[in-house]
Protein backbone atom coordinates (compact mmCIF):
# COMPACT_ATOMS: atom_id res chain seq x y z
CA UNK A 1 0.00 0.00 0.00
CA UNK A 2 1.16 3.52 -0.74
CA UNK A 3 -0.41 6.96 -0.49
CA UNK A 4 0.28 9.51 -3.22
CA UNK A 5 0.42 12.85 -1.45
CA UNK A 6 0.61 15.06 -4.54
CA UNK A 7 -2.49 17.27 -4.65
CA UNK A 8 -5.11 16.22 -7.19
CA UNK A 9 -7.22 18.88 -8.89
CA UNK A 10 -10.67 19.00 -10.42
CA UNK A 11 -12.14 21.53 -12.87
CA UNK A 12 -13.72 23.51 -10.03
CA UNK A 13 -10.28 24.05 -8.47
CA UNK A 14 -8.96 26.09 -11.39
CA UNK A 15 -9.67 29.42 -13.10
CA UNK A 16 -7.97 30.77 -16.23
CA UNK A 17 -5.96 33.96 -15.86
CA UNK A 18 -6.89 36.72 -18.35
CA UNK A 19 -3.81 38.11 -20.06
CA UNK A 20 -2.55 40.31 -22.89
CA UNK A 21 -4.29 39.53 -26.17
CA UNK A 22 -4.09 40.89 -29.70
CA UNK A 23 -7.59 39.55 -30.45
CA UNK A 24 -10.18 42.30 -30.93
CA UNK A 25 -13.21 40.06 -31.34
CA UNK A 26 -14.09 36.53 -30.26
CA UNK A 27 -15.05 35.80 -33.87
CA UNK A 28 -11.31 35.81 -34.65
CA UNK A 29 -10.83 32.65 -32.56
CA UNK A 30 -10.88 29.44 -34.59
CA UNK A 31 -12.32 26.48 -32.69
CA UNK A 32 -11.82 23.89 -35.43
CA UNK A 33 -8.85 21.51 -35.48
CA UNK A 34 -7.41 19.07 -37.99
CA UNK A 35 -6.33 15.72 -36.58
CA UNK A 36 -3.77 13.59 -38.43
CA UNK A 37 -2.57 10.05 -37.84
CA UNK A 38 -0.59 7.31 -39.52
CA UNK A 39 -2.83 4.29 -39.80
CA UNK A 40 -1.85 0.67 -39.44
CA UNK A 41 -2.12 0.65 -43.26
CA UNK A 42 0.92 2.99 -43.31
CA UNK A 43 -1.15 5.75 -44.89
CA UNK A 44 -1.65 9.27 -43.55
CA UNK A 45 -5.24 10.07 -42.56
CA UNK A 46 -6.95 13.20 -41.25
CA UNK A 47 -10.25 14.86 -40.44
CA UNK A 48 -11.28 18.36 -39.39
CA UNK A 49 -13.85 19.18 -36.72
CA UNK A 50 -14.77 21.17 -33.66
CA UNK A 51 -13.45 18.58 -31.17
CA UNK A 52 -16.57 18.45 -29.02
CA UNK A 53 -17.99 14.93 -28.63
CA UNK A 54 -21.32 13.58 -27.48
CA UNK A 55 -20.90 10.66 -25.07
CA UNK A 56 -22.04 7.21 -26.19
CA UNK A 57 -24.83 7.18 -23.60
CA UNK A 58 -28.36 6.00 -24.25
CA UNK A 59 -30.28 8.88 -25.80
CA UNK A 60 -27.11 10.96 -26.32
CA UNK A 61 -25.03 8.86 -28.72
CA UNK A 62 -28.14 8.53 -30.84
CA UNK A 63 -29.18 9.35 -34.45
CA UNK A 64 -31.23 12.49 -33.74
CA UNK A 65 -28.34 13.94 -31.74
CA UNK A 66 -25.76 12.78 -34.28
CA UNK A 67 -27.42 14.47 -37.25
CA UNK A 68 -27.34 17.88 -35.57
CA UNK A 69 -23.82 17.46 -34.18
CA UNK A 70 -22.12 16.47 -37.42
CA UNK A 71 -23.78 19.28 -39.39
CA UNK A 72 -22.25 21.61 -36.82
CA UNK A 73 -18.81 19.98 -37.22
CA UNK A 74 -18.92 18.11 -33.90
CA UNK A 75 -18.50 14.39 -33.19
CA UNK A 76 -21.12 11.91 -32.05
CA UNK A 77 -19.81 8.81 -30.32
CA UNK A 78 -22.59 6.34 -31.02
CA UNK A 79 -24.16 4.13 -28.37
CA UNK A 80 -22.59 0.71 -28.71
CA UNK A 81 -25.58 -1.60 -29.20
CA UNK A 82 -27.01 -0.42 -32.53
CA UNK A 83 -27.72 -2.97 -35.26
CA UNK A 84 -26.17 -2.76 -38.71
CA UNK A 85 -29.55 -1.65 -40.08
CA UNK A 86 -29.75 1.27 -37.64
CA UNK A 87 -26.17 2.37 -38.30
CA UNK A 88 -26.57 1.98 -42.06
CA UNK A 89 -29.69 4.17 -41.98
CA UNK A 90 -27.86 6.88 -40.02
CA UNK A 91 -24.84 6.87 -42.34
CA UNK A 92 -27.19 7.05 -45.36
CA UNK A 93 -29.06 10.03 -43.92
CA UNK A 94 -25.83 11.83 -43.03
CA UNK A 95 -24.54 11.19 -46.58
CA UNK A 96 -27.72 12.91 -47.84
CA UNK A 97 -26.95 15.91 -45.63
CA UNK A 98 -23.51 16.13 -47.25
CA UNK A 99 -25.19 16.46 -50.65
CA UNK A 100 -27.78 18.94 -49.40
CA UNK A 101 -25.14 21.11 -47.71
CA UNK A 102 -22.77 20.76 -50.68
CA UNK A 103 -19.80 19.62 -48.60
CA UNK A 104 -17.12 17.14 -49.56
CA UNK A 105 -18.17 13.50 -49.33
CA UNK A 106 -17.26 12.09 -45.94
CA UNK A 107 -17.13 15.46 -44.16
CA UNK A 108 -20.02 14.61 -41.85
CA UNK A 109 -19.72 10.82 -41.89
CA UNK A 110 -16.14 11.07 -40.61
CA UNK A 111 -17.58 12.56 -37.41
CA UNK A 112 -19.72 9.50 -36.64
CA UNK A 113 -17.72 7.35 -34.21
CA UNK A 114 -19.22 3.85 -33.81
CA UNK A 115 -18.52 2.21 -30.45
CA UNK A 116 -17.89 -1.34 -29.30
CA UNK A 117 -17.04 -3.00 -25.99
CA UNK A 118 -14.88 -6.07 -25.35
CA UNK A 119 -17.62 -8.71 -25.59
CA UNK A 120 -19.40 -7.79 -28.83
CA UNK A 121 -18.45 -9.22 -32.22
CA UNK A 122 -16.82 -6.88 -34.74
CA UNK A 123 -19.13 -8.28 -37.47
CA UNK A 124 -21.57 -5.34 -37.48
CA UNK A 125 -18.78 -2.77 -37.71
CA UNK A 126 -16.93 -4.75 -40.39
CA UNK A 127 -20.13 -4.80 -42.43
CA UNK A 128 -20.55 -1.06 -41.88
CA UNK A 129 -16.93 -0.41 -42.87
CA UNK A 130 -17.29 -2.39 -46.08
CA UNK A 131 -20.20 -0.19 -47.13
CA UNK A 132 -19.25 3.21 -45.71
CA UNK A 133 -15.52 3.04 -44.84
CA UNK A 134 -15.86 4.16 -41.23
CA UNK A 135 -13.32 6.79 -40.21
CA UNK A 136 -13.16 6.06 -36.48
CA UNK A 137 -13.87 3.41 -33.88
CA UNK A 138 -14.19 3.63 -30.09
CA UNK A 139 -13.46 0.72 -27.76
CA UNK A 140 -15.43 1.71 -24.70
CA UNK A 141 -14.85 -0.05 -21.37
CA UNK A 142 -15.47 1.59 -17.98
CA UNK A 143 -12.25 0.01 -16.69
CA UNK A 144 -9.60 -0.02 -19.42
CA UNK A 145 -7.00 -1.41 -17.03
CA UNK A 146 -8.14 -4.97 -17.67
CA UNK A 147 -5.94 -7.09 -19.99
CA UNK A 148 -8.68 -7.72 -22.56
CA UNK A 149 -8.67 -4.06 -23.62
CA UNK A 150 -5.12 -4.24 -25.01
CA UNK A 151 -6.05 -7.44 -26.87
CA UNK A 152 -9.12 -5.67 -28.28
CA UNK A 153 -7.04 -2.70 -29.43
CA UNK A 154 -4.59 -4.92 -31.28
CA UNK A 155 -7.45 -6.82 -32.92
CA UNK A 156 -9.10 -3.57 -34.04
CA UNK A 157 -5.90 -2.22 -35.60
CA UNK A 158 -5.78 -5.32 -37.79
CA UNK A 159 -9.45 -5.22 -38.79
CA UNK A 160 -9.67 -1.43 -39.25
CA UNK A 161 -6.10 -0.35 -40.13
CA UNK A 162 -7.26 3.02 -41.45
CA UNK A 163 -9.46 4.01 -38.49
CA UNK A 164 -8.87 6.66 -35.83
CA UNK A 165 -8.95 4.22 -32.94
CA UNK A 166 -9.99 5.35 -29.45
CA UNK A 167 -9.94 3.29 -26.23
CA UNK A 168 -10.81 4.02 -22.63
CA UNK A 169 -11.41 4.75 -19.88
CA UNK A 170 -8.24 5.49 -17.92
CA UNK A 171 -6.84 8.19 -15.60
CA UNK A 172 -3.07 7.58 -15.51
CA UNK A 173 -0.19 8.24 -17.89
CA UNK A 174 1.16 4.71 -17.51
CA UNK A 175 -2.02 3.18 -18.91
CA UNK A 176 -2.23 5.88 -21.57
CA UNK A 177 1.20 4.84 -22.84
CA UNK A 178 0.16 1.17 -22.86
CA UNK A 179 -2.99 1.70 -24.92
CA UNK A 180 -1.46 4.25 -27.30
CA UNK A 181 1.56 2.05 -27.96
CA UNK A 182 -0.80 -0.88 -28.59
CA UNK A 183 -2.27 1.03 -31.53
CA UNK A 184 -4.76 3.65 -30.34
CA UNK A 185 -4.71 7.18 -31.69
CA UNK A 186 -6.49 8.57 -28.62
CA UNK A 187 -7.48 7.52 -25.12
CA UNK A 188 -10.58 8.48 -23.14
CA UNK A 189 -9.75 9.94 -19.74
CA UNK A 190 -12.26 9.61 -16.88
CA UNK A 191 -13.23 7.18 -14.17
CA UNK A 192 -16.13 8.32 -12.05
CA UNK A 193 -16.29 11.96 -13.17
CA UNK A 194 -19.52 11.70 -15.18
CA UNK A 195 -22.73 13.27 -13.91
CA UNK A 196 -24.62 9.97 -14.12
CA UNK A 197 -21.77 7.84 -12.77
CA UNK A 198 -21.81 6.21 -9.34
CA UNK A 199 -18.46 4.43 -9.64
CA UNK A 200 -16.73 6.63 -7.07
CA UNK A 201 -19.59 6.22 -4.59
CA UNK A 202 -19.59 2.44 -4.92
CA UNK A 203 -15.86 1.74 -5.37
CA UNK A 204 -13.97 4.86 -4.24
CA UNK A 205 -11.90 4.44 -7.43
CA UNK A 206 -11.05 7.25 -9.82
CA UNK A 207 -9.10 10.49 -10.00
CA UNK A 208 -10.03 14.20 -10.06
CA UNK A 209 -10.49 15.05 -13.71
CA UNK A 210 -8.15 18.04 -14.09
CA UNK A 211 -5.12 16.12 -12.79
CA UNK A 212 -6.04 13.08 -14.87
CA UNK A 213 -6.23 15.19 -18.04
CA UNK A 214 -2.87 16.86 -17.39
CA UNK A 215 -1.12 13.54 -16.72
CA UNK A 216 -2.59 11.65 -19.66
CA UNK A 217 -2.18 14.57 -22.09
CA UNK A 218 1.52 14.74 -21.34
CA UNK A 219 1.86 11.03 -22.11
CA UNK A 220 -0.17 11.18 -25.32
CA UNK A 221 1.53 14.26 -26.69
CA UNK A 222 4.94 12.69 -26.09
CA UNK A 223 3.81 10.01 -28.54
CA UNK A 224 2.26 12.61 -30.91
CA UNK A 225 -1.17 11.22 -30.13
CA UNK A 226 -4.33 12.53 -28.47
CA UNK A 227 -6.59 12.39 -25.40
CA UNK A 228 -10.30 12.86 -24.86
CA UNK A 229 -11.45 14.41 -21.59
CA UNK A 230 -14.59 12.39 -21.00
CA UNK A 231 -17.03 13.78 -18.44
CA UNK A 232 -16.84 16.05 -15.42
CA UNK A 233 -17.99 19.19 -17.26
CA UNK A 234 -20.80 20.94 -15.39
CA UNK A 235 -20.78 24.07 -17.56
CA UNK A 236 -19.23 25.64 -20.64
CA UNK A 237 -16.29 26.93 -18.62
CA UNK A 238 -15.29 23.40 -17.67
CA UNK A 239 -15.10 22.52 -21.37
CA UNK A 240 -12.76 25.49 -21.85
CA UNK A 241 -10.69 24.32 -18.87
CA UNK A 242 -10.34 20.80 -20.27
CA UNK A 243 -8.97 22.11 -23.55
CA UNK A 244 -6.66 24.54 -21.75
CA UNK A 245 -5.29 21.68 -19.61
CA UNK A 246 -4.25 19.81 -22.75
CA UNK A 247 -7.29 17.79 -23.84
CA UNK A 248 -7.53 17.41 -27.62
CA UNK A 249 -11.22 16.48 -27.51
CA UNK A 250 -13.87 17.02 -24.84
CA UNK A 251 -16.68 14.50 -24.46
CA UNK A 252 -19.84 15.33 -22.56
CA UNK A 253 -23.21 13.76 -21.93
CA UNK A 254 -24.72 15.98 -19.26
CA UNK A 255 -24.32 19.19 -21.27
CA UNK A 256 -26.56 17.69 -23.99
CA UNK A 257 -29.16 16.21 -21.66
CA UNK A 258 -32.62 17.73 -21.83
CA UNK A 259 -32.32 18.79 -25.47
CA UNK A 260 -35.06 18.07 -28.00
CA UNK A 261 -32.79 15.61 -29.78
CA UNK A 262 -32.11 13.49 -26.70
CA UNK A 263 -33.75 10.17 -27.60
CA UNK A 264 -35.30 9.32 -24.25
CA UNK A 265 -38.78 9.70 -22.84
CA UNK A 266 -40.13 13.18 -22.10
CA UNK A 267 -42.09 13.50 -18.84
CA UNK A 268 -44.22 16.42 -17.62
CA UNK A 269 -44.53 17.17 -13.89
CA UNK A 270 -46.24 20.19 -12.36
CA UNK A 271 -46.39 21.87 -15.75
CA UNK A 272 -42.65 21.43 -16.43
CA UNK A 273 -41.04 19.11 -18.98
CA UNK A 274 -38.16 16.74 -18.24
CA UNK A 275 -36.13 14.15 -20.09
CA UNK A 276 -35.07 10.82 -18.58
CA UNK A 277 -31.29 10.48 -18.33
CA UNK A 278 -29.41 7.36 -17.36
CA UNK A 279 -25.83 6.27 -16.94
CA UNK A 280 -24.73 3.39 -19.16
CA UNK A 281 -24.23 1.20 -16.07
CA UNK A 282 -27.57 2.10 -14.48
CA UNK A 283 -30.20 -0.56 -13.89
CA UNK A 284 -32.57 1.09 -16.40
CA UNK A 285 -29.86 1.09 -19.10
CA UNK A 286 -28.93 -2.54 -18.37
CA UNK A 287 -32.60 -3.52 -18.56
CA UNK A 288 -32.99 -1.77 -21.92
CA UNK A 289 -29.84 -3.21 -23.49
CA UNK A 290 -29.45 -6.63 -21.88
CA UNK A 291 -32.90 -7.32 -20.47
CA UNK A 292 -31.64 -7.10 -16.91
CA UNK A 293 -28.57 -6.68 -14.73
CA UNK A 294 -26.17 -9.53 -13.98
CA UNK A 295 -26.27 -10.74 -10.39
CA UNK A 296 -22.53 -10.21 -9.88
CA UNK A 297 -22.63 -6.47 -10.51
CA UNK A 298 -24.12 -3.34 -8.93
CA UNK A 299 -25.67 -0.38 -10.68
CA UNK A 300 -22.91 2.21 -11.17
CA UNK A 301 -25.13 4.72 -12.95
CA UNK A 302 -27.79 7.23 -11.95
CA UNK A 303 -31.30 7.45 -13.38
CA UNK A 304 -32.53 11.05 -13.19
CA UNK A 305 -34.94 13.58 -14.65
CA UNK A 306 -33.23 16.57 -16.29
CA UNK A 307 -35.10 19.77 -17.18
CA UNK A 308 -36.07 20.16 -20.82
CA UNK A 309 -33.98 22.87 -22.48
CA UNK A 310 -34.97 23.06 -26.13
CA UNK A 311 -33.03 22.47 -29.35
CA UNK A 312 -29.48 21.15 -29.24
CA UNK A 313 -28.25 24.01 -31.42
CA UNK A 314 -28.83 26.42 -28.52
CA UNK A 315 -26.47 24.42 -26.29
CA UNK A 316 -23.88 24.14 -29.06
CA UNK A 317 -23.99 27.88 -29.67
CA UNK A 318 -23.41 28.55 -25.98
CA UNK A 319 -20.40 26.20 -25.88
CA UNK A 320 -18.93 27.61 -29.10
CA UNK A 321 -19.37 31.14 -27.82
CA UNK A 322 -17.66 30.28 -24.54
CA UNK A 323 -14.69 28.76 -26.35
CA UNK A 324 -14.25 31.75 -28.63
CA UNK A 325 -14.60 34.20 -25.76
CA UNK A 326 -12.05 32.27 -23.68
CA UNK A 327 -9.59 32.40 -26.56
CA UNK A 328 -9.91 36.19 -26.64
CA UNK A 329 -9.28 36.39 -22.87
CA UNK A 330 -6.07 34.34 -23.00
CA UNK A 331 -4.79 35.51 -26.39
CA UNK A 332 -5.20 32.21 -28.27
CA UNK A 333 -6.27 32.53 -31.90
CA UNK A 334 -6.69 28.77 -32.25
CA UNK A 335 -8.27 26.15 -30.01
CA UNK A 336 -5.20 23.94 -30.43
CA UNK A 337 -3.14 26.68 -28.75
CA UNK A 338 -5.28 27.06 -25.61
CA UNK A 339 -2.87 24.87 -23.63
CA UNK A 340 0.16 26.95 -24.68
CA UNK A 341 -1.51 30.21 -23.61
CA UNK A 342 -3.16 28.96 -20.43
CA UNK A 343 -2.17 30.07 -16.96
CA UNK A 344 -4.40 29.08 -14.05
CA UNK A 345 -5.22 30.32 -10.61
CA UNK A 346 -5.85 27.65 -8.02
CA UNK A 347 -9.13 28.71 -6.39
CA UNK A 348 -11.69 27.57 -3.86
CA UNK A 349 -14.70 28.92 -5.80
CA UNK A 350 -15.25 29.80 -9.47
CA UNK A 351 -18.90 30.86 -9.70
CA UNK A 352 -21.22 33.35 -8.01
CA UNK A 353 -24.35 31.23 -7.46
CA UNK A 354 -26.51 33.80 -5.65
CA UNK A 355 -29.24 33.50 -8.31
CA UNK A 356 -28.53 29.88 -9.26
CA UNK A 357 -31.81 28.59 -7.85
CA UNK A 358 -34.01 31.36 -9.27
CA UNK A 359 -36.46 30.66 -12.08
CA UNK A 360 -35.06 31.74 -15.44
CA UNK A 361 -36.94 34.32 -17.54
CA UNK A 362 -36.08 32.33 -20.67
CA UNK A 363 -38.72 29.85 -21.80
Amino acid sequence: MRIIEEEQLDFDDLMLMPQHSDINSRKEVCIERTFKWLGNDNLQHSFTCIPLMAANMIGIGAPAMAKVLVRNKCICTLEKHYSFEALDKLFFEVADFEKIDNVEEGTYRNLLFPTIGIKESFDVLKQLDEKWHINALVIDVPNAYIPKVVERVKEATQLFPHAFLVAGNIVTSERAYTLLEAGCQAVKVNIGAGSCCLTRKLTNCGRPQASAVIDCANAAHNLHKYIISDGGCKNEGHIVTAFALGADFVMTGSMFMGCDEMETETIERNGKKFKIAMGSSSKRAQDLVFGGMSSYRASEGREVLVPYKGPLINTLSSIFGGLRSAGSYIGAHYLKDFNKHANFYKVSRTLNNVFANCESIAK
